[in-house]
């Protein structure tokens, strides 16, 4: 007569001192288990169960599912992570790698945002002395500075829009390229000192050319050039005084032992008419903009000439700690036409405030 487990049901071999289904103890009597008569069990309770070779139930308990859903959620993971790496770290990296470069003024890792053929287009304005200028700039202006950057809004780009940016590279750079997928970012990058802070929006384009990601957008190649040529904010001042026809703001641009000898003959009316003359020639809507093509800055024996100078002709005694001389291309744009013009300016810092102290607009 066959033994069965009184608790599951489950037929026994002669030698089981326990049930391997379900780990029960059985009865034994001489060596031998007591015959109990099989329990009438649901017809899905009738199939058998398998036993390895060591005797044990083969049968799958819940923990066990459980722990084979870890490991493949686990491997799905370091899948999706292996992708990300082999598609070269997401699209954010060149953005990335642009701070760095900034932070460690390094041009490579600086270029390493841009493909090879757009990065081409800035390596003689950029290298690590620029980098090195624009941390220090920096610096100067915020105190111990920390650069940062936030994704604010991103757009896809479909096939259309990718074809457009192929076709570009082809004509503007001829270069072949594949573009897998692209973004158009609206990005807010964060200057943030112990002094002080600011923000710069930006619109970024980021493309996926053959197999990296990378920024495709000169604006971020100058984003942060009005730090690196803090010293051309009395520039900024001329030339918001000559837009806005305010003689005061466009003064403060100098030192205020000029600015007095100058007041006698600028004003108001002088700027509304400088301003009138420019729409005669270049039409209405005039916008009055710069870049700077060099900069040299000026060693402790040509700040202590100035600073000789503008006592013995000013009889002002002066503090000139910085200078530059500055080539400036200067830009006048209306609605009938436009013009560029190259202008050289002394810029120093007397007592403490960059101005110009040679040079002007007008």
């Amino acid at each position: 007569m066959a033994e069965f487990c009184s608790l599951c049901g489950t037929q026994l071999s002669e030698e089981a001192t326990v049930c391997p289904c379900c780990g029960a103890a059985t009865s034994i009597s001489g060596g031998t288990a007591v015959a109990v008569k099989a329990p009438v069990l649901p017809e899905a309770a009738r199939e058998p169960v398998p036993v390895t070779a060591s005797g044990k139930s083969g049968k799958v308990g819940k923990a066990t599912y459980i722990g084979i859903g870890i490991v493949a959620v686990i491997v799905i993971l370091i899948i999706a992570l292996i992708a990300k790496l082999l598609s070269g770290g997401g699209y954010k990296k060149p953005l990335d790698n642009m701070l760095k470069g900034i932070k460690e003024q390094d041009a490579d890792t600086y270029f390493s945002a841009y493909p090879e053929f757009f990065a081409d287009e800035f390596e003689d304005d950029i290298d690590d002395n620029y980098l090195e200028e624009l941390y220090d700039a920096l610096d100067e202006e915020f105190g111990d500075v920390k650069l940062s950057y936030k994704i604010v809004d991103k757009d896809e780009l479909d096939e259309d829009d990718l074809d457009d940016f192929k076709d570009e590279i082809k004509d503007i750079f001829s270069e072949r390229v594949k573009i897998k997928s692209g973004y158009e970012l609206e990005v807010e990058f964060t200057v943030k000192g112990d002094d002080d802070d600011d923000t710069i929006d930006a619109d970024v384009v980021v493309l996926k050319i053959d197999g990296d990601w990378f920024v495709y957008s000169k604006n971020c190649a100058t984003i942060f050039d009005s730090y690196n040529n803090y010293m051309c904010k009395p520039i900024d001042n001329m030339i918001k005084g000559i837009e806005n026809q305010d003689a005061d703001i466009f003064l403060s641009a100098y030192p205020e032992f000029l600015a007095d000898q100058m007041d006698s003959y600028i004003d108001d009316d002088t700027m509304e008419d400088m301003y009138d003359s420019f729409e005669d020639e270049y039409g209405k809507n005039i916008k009055i903009s710069y870049k700077v093509t060099d900069k040299d800055k000026l060693d402790k024996d040509d700040l202590t000439d100035y600073e000789e100078e503008i006592d013995d002709y000013y009889d002002e005694k002066v503090d000139i700690a910085e200078g530059y001389e500055v080539e400036v291309e200067l830009t006048i744009e209306g609605d009938d036409d436009n013009d560029n013009d190259d202008t050289d300016f002394v810029v120093l810092k007397i007592d403490g405030d960059w101005c110009v102290y040679d040079g002007g607009l007008y």
